[in-house]
């Protein structure tokens, strides 16, 4: 749905394996040198009420926030790396993005969809739907979260002639990669597959 975030990386590492390789979900040398000593690193593929889901390198957890996090309202997201000790997250590692909105009448209040993105793809389908002017609102969004942006533009095997709109969008998108693409015919989809490696978290929003 609009404002929707789905963290594909995230939901790729969100099946427990022996021995997973979390490098894979984007773990690297910086983000242990943040790590305290003792602690388990681990990524959060999942947000409920009040629990979250863990990928780490052993096992998916299902933990929760202890109560001096709770009191100091520590900000989980999904994508954030956490440090585990007794099954409970005990630190929040730092952010390199992230994506955040508004709570809706309370502009005060901002709420974060997912952490540590590196490419945000805005997603709109061609036809009478597409509106330019939202997909700016998004780029705009992205921007500010540290991502990288890019536009994927689905459904182009209904119009005989796609690309007036697909210049719309670039009129509005200037610079920001504009991926066209098909499900039926398999039109883009490779390219968009490339975007995706080991190590990236991508997240669709539209």
């Amino acid at each position: 749905g609009r404002g929707s975030a789905v963290p594909i990386s995230c939901l790729e590492g969100a099946f427990a394996l022996p021995d997973f390789d979390i490098g894979a979900l984007g773990w690297n040398a910086a983000l242990a040198t943040e790590l305290e000593p003792g602690l388990v690193p681990g990524r959060v593929t999942a947000a409920h009420r009040a629990a979250y889901d863990v990928q780490t390198a052993h096992d998916l957890v299902r933990t929760r926030l202890p109560g001096r996090l709770l009191h100091e309202n520590a900000d989980v997201a999904v994508g954030d790396w956490v440090g585990l000790a007794d099954g409970l997250i005990r630190t929040v590692l730092p952010r390199s993005s992230a994506l955040v909105r508004n709570a809706a009448g309370r502009a005060t209040l901002a709420q974060t969809l997912a952490a540590n993105i590196d490419v945000a793809f805005v997603v709109s389908s061609l036809g009478p739907e597409l509106e330019p002017r939202r997909i700016e609102r998004y780029l705009v969004t992205i921007w500010e979260s540290g991502a990288t942006p890019e536009i994927v533009l689905t459904k182009s095997d209904r119009l005989e002639d796609p690309w007036p709109m697909v210049a719309e969008v670039e009129a509005v998108a200037l610079g920001v990669p504009v991926h066209v693409v098909s499900s039926v015919t398999g039109q883009g989809l490779d390219a968009l597959r490339a975007r995706i490696q080991p190590g990236t978290t991508a997240v669709l929003v539209g």
